[in-house]
């Protein structure tokens, strides 16, 4: 029974929900000291329920904030969005635009000149000048009510903004309301009178868990359980309790026919098809609330039954003796959906007793911090353990989940950090967001950091990471930055501020700073007797290159002794995701010396050590180095198509839209795609430099077909239908390759592009037939990119319904997948060209190039009319090599395709010119068979 008078716990909770709207209108309109509110309950308790009642309910303006957990905590970000939504209510002006938190962060980045106080403070007086005017111009109107919800996502700023805004507004009609979890996470907010909203009790959650069962999944039942209990361990135990061992078997909360939700699901073995959802659930109750329930635990291995060995379910493992053993994410799962500290406590602390022996290093760790979480300083010493665990996680893998589990282990760290250790955990919280690929939240942690360092250890890796992630966003260097970690690093860190300057002064000759690199490295002064060898070879080499060099050493030779040093003893051989000495990671510290490679010219050098690399890219950060020295490598080689490839790899790992255009612009591509600019289109449609060669490892298939293609939809746009359907079935061909080779293939231009300009191609020629065959084809090939090959069959199809000449019809699904953000930048031009009018303004038709060895051999103008007007220049050019005693691997090398596509040449030019043997083919062509031989005349 309930206490509701015979009604059910739904009609007791409706009335209930009166009740509170009552007392929450009362409370904040009713005059008196202070007009705010704040709502405090737990998770699922129906606070934004309540706010969306109260909203309803007040007469006057009501402006609502809600989606706070979302927005980064940047210092009036929330008051911004709130003043953004009040002045447009009002009509009034803004201080900022609505959700522009980058803005706000930039105006509080800049300091005041006199240099007494932040912006932050101007910014302050600003929002709360506004805040005022608003309550001003609307006084002996309708009232103005604020309705945050989440206020303890909020930053504090903005909270204390709300707090005096309700001191303030106790003379004017309106008030603010707040929502929170817990009253102690928002003390700003203490002069708010508060409405809390108590738990349900135990046959309320019952029936709750009852009428939702049909709606929610199996594995968030748990979850929903503690949200509704508050996480009271006497409460959930109770709720254990009445599970009877018909329910363990049969229908409890959750109904068997339910399949198992898609958390337990992924890591559950074969073995558990046929276990019922409530044990799981059962389970899941009993780890999450801190319990050790021996009856619990038996029933769970009745039902299970003694055939299986263990039982594994996302990393947890209940053995024959019973005991629950968390392994890789479950505990933290587990821990952080608790709402209590002290449940989060007591259940590590169980786990610590009962798991002893099965945890690794990080899991017990983990472990005992959450469980002293109650005695800072008590377990400085976790604070390092839980620090080089985190930045072991995130550097190992380039997933999100490896991002957020080593901020979990920070989160961890922060009750036992003290002063000596401050550094370090804000080091390490910067690191996890740079090898996670945020990097703006890395620079402003880094900053934030380094503005209030407390002393110790850590500065220079704060600001290092500051200074790579500059360079690599937005190709800036602080020279200053530098001095001042070097003069305040603690005595602990000094040698690694020694490399970092250094470090520093090659990054300042990177964006062409030699004077600041000078300087940089004249500070080292005496300290150069110090050093270790690669570190002395790097100064001297900044040394040489300023000109600063006491011996008169060129750049070259200094050079040439830091490679001979590298050689002997390499620094950035290490295991992956482990940093070297000084603290950089191997993909940093082979950077710089690629720079100096390639700054002498040794391009080919460079290329060949970062192919040497030991190791895979894992980080975020680390994949963002690996494609941005491959990008610069290629760019210097001539190879501008793979450079864009390594871009547009860059652009989908991070936000770097900006640094991603200027390279675009670097390396002459970005507007030749679109025919605006004529110059550098030649350069940009070859693959390779004459003089360079393409290695194998680097896929030249996939130059040969991005190649072809832009070719073919060059004339195609141009209107030269039969010269675009040359090069885009030479493309088309090369898509026919072994299964290694067409790996290299995931590729838009190639699967999207590709076969749209081929049928228009074939459509402008006649050949319908021909063009219905195109996109199924590379549907086949490209399996793997089902929706890419589902955008090449609905364009092709549109091509189709268009008569020849005319321009294709455009519809919404044609727009959509020609604008489509998955397609890379130079794709999207492409099919804008494929699919623009071809009646309307064309680019001129592209220069052909001459072969360099055209002007060496006469013999191309001696051959016969009637051959020379069958084959194509491409063919008729290696048709020409064959006559010069080439084989076909030759030939490949000095075109620039691959030994697949010659031969295919090779069998078109046979088929037009009607012949069996290079020997017949030289005679054709009217030059003598002399210098075949062997197998090459056969």
């Amino acid at each position: 029974m309930n206490d509701n008078g015979g009604r059910t716990a739904s009609e007791g909770r409706d009335g209930g929900g009166s009740r509170q709207l009552d007392a929450a209108v009362e409370a904040i309109v009713k005059a008196g000291p202070h007009s705010g509110l704040l709502v405090v309950g737990p998770r699922g308790m129906g606070k934004s329920t309540l706010v969306d009642a109260l909203e309803q309910s007040l007469d006057g303006v009501v402006i609502r904030v809600r989606g706070l957990r979302n927005v980064p905590t940047v210092p009036y970000g929330t008051a911004v969005m709130a003043q953004s939504a009040m002045a447009s209510a009002l009509g009034l002006p803004t201080v900022g635009a609505a959700d522009d938190v980058e803005a706000v962060r930039r105006a509080l980045s800049r300091r005041v000149p006199s240099g007494d106080a932040l912006d932050e403070e101007v910014f302050e007086a600003t929002m709360a000048s506004a805040f005022e005017q608003a309550l001003r111009l609307t006084a002996g109107q309708a009232p103005v009510y604020l309705l945050v919800d989440d206020v303890d996502h909020v930053d504090t700023a903005s909270r204390v903004l709300f707090a005096r805004l309700a001191a303030r507004s106790s003379a004017l009609p309106g008030g603010v309301v707040c929502t929170a979890t817990r009253e102690h996470d928002v003390p700003e907010l203490h002069d708010f009178r508060r409405l809390e909203l108590k738990p349900l009790t135990v046959p309320e959650v019952v029936e709750v868990a009852e009428t939702t069962r049909a709606l929610t999944p199996p594995a968030s039942i748990a979850q929903r359980l503690l949200d509704l209990t508050d996480g009271r361990p006497a409460v959930v135990q109770e709720l254990v309790d009445q599970l009877s061992a018909a329910q363990l078997l049969g229908s409890s909360l959750v109904p068997t026919t339910e399949p198992l939700g898609d958390a337990a699901r992924a890591a559950v073995s074969d073995l558990l098809g046929e276990l019922p959802p409530p044990t799981l659930e059962a389970l899941h109750l009993v780890v999450a609330s801190g319990t050790r329930s021996t009856d619990l635990v038996s029933r769970v291995l009745v039902s299970i039954g003694a055939s299986l060995e263990d039982l594994v379910d996302d990393g947890a493992l209940v053995g024959r003796a019973g005991v629950v053993r968390p392994a890789s994410g479950l505990l933290e799962r587990h821990l952080r959906a608790t709402t209590t500290s002290r449940v989060r406590r007591r259940a590590a602390q169980a786990v610590l007793d009962s798991c002893v022996g099965h945890l690794d290093a990080t899991q017990e760790a983990f472990s005992r911090a959450v469980a002293t979480s109650d005695t800072p300083g008590a377990s400085t010493c976790l604070v390092p353990e839980l620090v080089g665990h985190a930045l072991r996680v995130v550097r190992s893998s380039s997933s999100r989940e490896a991002g957020d589990r080593a901020r979990r282990l920070l989160a961890a760290a922060w009750p036992h950090c003290t002063p000596e250790v401050r550094g370090i955990l804000c080091a390490a919280e910067a690191q996890v967001a740079l090898h996670d690929g945020y990097l703006d939240d890395a620079l402003a942690i880094a900053r934030a950091a380094i503005d209030g360092f407390p002393g110790g250890p850590g500065r220079v890796a704060l600001a290092r990471v500051v200074q790579n992630a500059s360079l690599v966003s937005a190709e800036a260097v602080s020279a200053s930055l530098a001095l001042d970690t070097l003069d305040q690093a603690d005595p602990s860190e000094q040698h690694e501020a020694e490399a970092f300057t250094v470090e520093t002064s090659l990054m300042l000759l990177a964006v062409g700073r030699p004077v600041s690199a000078q300087t940089l490295v004249e500070r080292l002064g005496d300290r150069r007797t110090t050093f270790s060898d690669e570190l002395r070879a790097e100064l001297d080499y900044v040394l040489a290159r300023t000109g600063a060099s006491a011996d008169g050493v060129g750049a070259a030779d200094a050079l040439h002794r830091w490679a001979e040093v590298r050689a002997a003893a390499p620094t950035d051989r290490v295991a992956p995701g482990e940093i070297t000495s000084w603290g950089r990671s191997p993909w940093e510290a082979v950077g710089l010396f690629l720079y100096a490679l390639r700054h002498e010219g040794e391009v080919q050098s460079a290329r060949a050590v970062l192919t040497d690399l030991p190791g895979t890219a894992r980080s975020r950060y680390e994949r963002l180095l690996f494609d941005l020295n491959h990008a610069m490598i290629e760019f210097a080689r001539g190879n501008y198509l793979l450079a864009v490839h390594h871009v547009e790899k860059m652009s989908q790992i991070s936000d770097l839209g900006s640094f991603a255009t200027s390279l675009r612009v670097g390396v002459r591509v970005g507007s030749a795609v679109a025919g605006d600019v004529r110059g550098p289109v030649d350069a940009f449609l070859q693959p390779s430099l004459p003089g360079h060669t393409v290695a194998g490892g680097l896929g030249p298939t996939l130059l040969d077909v991005r190649a072809e293609t832009t070719r073919g939809v060059y004339f195609l746009a141009a209107g030269e239908s039969d010269q675009a359907l040359e090069h885009l079935e030479q493309a088309h061909a090369s898509l026919f390759l072994d299964d290694d080779e067409r790996s290299a293939l995931p590729d838009a231009m190639a699967v999207v592009v590709l076969p749209v300009a081929l049928a228009r191609a074939y459509v402008a020629e006649g050949r319908t037939e021909d063009a219905r065959r195109v996109a199924p084809g590379c549907d086949s090939l490209m399996g793997h990119a089902a929706w890419m090959s589902a955008a090449a069959q609905d364009l092709v199809d549109a091509v189709l319904r268009t008569p020849a000449g005319e321009a294709v019809q455009s519809t919404e699904r044609v727009t959509a997948w020609s604008t489509d953000e998955r397609l890379s930048r130079p794709a999207r031009d492409h099919l804008r060209q494929v699919l623009s009018a071809p009646n309307g303004a064309r680019p001129e038709p592209l220069p052909r190039r001459r072969p360099g060895w055209q002007t060496e051999r006469p013999e191309r103008a001696a051959v016969p009319l009637e051959v020379r007007s069958v084959l194509s220049d491409r063919e008729l050019e290696v048709a020409l090599l064959v006559a010069r005693g080439m084989r076909n691997k030759e030939i490949s090398a000095q075109v620039f395709l691959s030994v697949r596509t010659v031969e295919a040449t090779l069998t078109r030019v046979f088929r037009k010119v009607d012949v069996r043997s290079r020997t017949e083919l030289v005679s054709r062509l009217g030059g003598s068979t002399a210098v075949l031989s062997g197998d090459v005349a056969r």
